[in-house]
């Protein structure tokens, strides 16, 4: 890979090789420590549109990707650093972290969309996922897919590892993303699509519009299948197919979300998959927070799978409940299943039967797609 800075413009481009980058450095400004199999670095406006890179991509610091180790802006200037209509199909190795199948890392301005990641994405540390290791402020993602196995220790994701927003002027957008495959942690903070993800405040709170994911999601504490960890983050018309499974002894596992922290509001979105853990063990959310710092709320949502807690704090939607400023409105689960679907915490069980028929969602728009 090379670096792509300054207004750069590249069309119609592509790369086959295999690269390989030996810096084991962990800062990142150090420039040896991005490699991408297209660019190891694309700042400061740097445009490019259709291309691809096809070889497999290893490293050993910080900010390995597929297609480019590091993508953005020194600030969250107007100026940013665009990819559209391009993929990278290779694996992606390192012993380190910061490493995704697509970027390692974006910071800032960076605009990605209508563009895949289909390699198997292996990280030696924290924060590795399917199409980006690290969204960091105020990227724009649009359209794009990841598809392939992710492998990593903690803050692990089917599409990114960790999605954090620190600047309030600025406002991330991510919308109609997903991934498939098999997502896996060695230690805690997983998810089918997002290992973590944390908003400003809850007066600016990070969203996710019409995005899921397919793929499983295994961990240790705060597993879910669309996101491990969420704080002040907004959720609409959203879902997740896969099983979710954690083996801490405070599992917080659930169907869309591990744990939900402190506020922010999800809204016409479903879990599916079975789901399984010790305890903190729910069909959507495994545990939630509501409390004076951020109140949350959630609505017109169901979950349909199998929940299993061997221990305690099981329930068919969410598994531990704080209830202060916390709010629920029209969610459902699916309460046939002999496990432990059962429960009051936000929702009402229902029969399987019932959950195919449209009348058993009050206040649910079937009108609007």
């Amino acid at each position: 890979g090379f670096t792509l800075t300054n207004n750069s413009q590249i069309t119609d481009a592509y790369a086959t090789g295999n690269v390989t980058g030996t810096s084991t450095s962990t800062s990142f400004d150090d420039s040896g420590a991005n490699i991408g199999g297209f660019a190891g670095i694309i700042w400061n406006g740097a445009d490019i549109s259709n291309a691809y890179a096809a070889g497999n991509v290893t490293g050993a610091g910080y900010q390995v990707g597929g297609f480019a180790g590091y993508i953005g802006h020194t600030s969250n200037a107007a100026n940013a650093s665009s990819i559209t209509n391009s993929y990278a199909t290779g694996n992606i190795t390192s012993t380190s972290g910061y490493v995704g199948g697509f970027a390692g890392r974006t910071f800032n301005k960076a605009i990605i969309s209508d563009s895949f990641a289909k390699g198997n994405v292996t990280g030696g540390a924290l924060i590795v996922g399917g199409f980006i290791g690290e969204i960091k402020n105020n990227s724009d993602l649009q359209r794009n897919y990841a598809q392939g196995n992710v492998i990593g220790t903690t803050y692990v994701g089917g599409f990114a590892g960790n999605y954090v927003y620190t600047v309030a002027a600025e406002i991330p957008v991510f919308k109609y993303n997903s991934s498939t495959g098999t997502v896996t942690g060695t230690g805690p903070i997983v998810g089918g699509l997002i290992g973590s993800i944390t908003g400003f405040a809850l007066a600016n709170p990070a969203e996710i519009y019409r995005s899921y994911s397919t793929s499983t999601a295994n961990g240790t504490t705060e597993v879910g299948g669309l996101i491990g960890y969420a704080k002040w983050v907004n959720i609409d018309q959203s879902f997740a197919t896969g099983a979710v499974s954690a083996t801490g002894a405070t599992s917080n596992v659930g169907g869309f979300i591990g744990k939900y922290d402190f506020g922010g509001t999800i809204d016409d979105s479903y879990a599916q998959g079975v789901v399984s853990g010790l305890s903190n063990v729910g069909g959507f959310i495994g545990f939630s927070n509501g409390s004076a710092a951020g109140a949350a709320w959630v609505k017109t949502s169901y979950a349909y799978g199998d929940v299993n807690g061997s221990v305690s704090s099981k329930e068919g939607f969410i598994g531990n409940l704080t209830a202060a400023n916390f709010t629920c409105a029209n969610n459902f689960y699916n309460n046939t299943f002999a496990g432990d679907n059962t429960g009051t915490n936000c929702a009402s069980g229902t029969s399987q039967a019932n959950m195919q028929i449209q009348g058993t969602f009050t206040g649910y728009d079937f009108g609007t797609i």
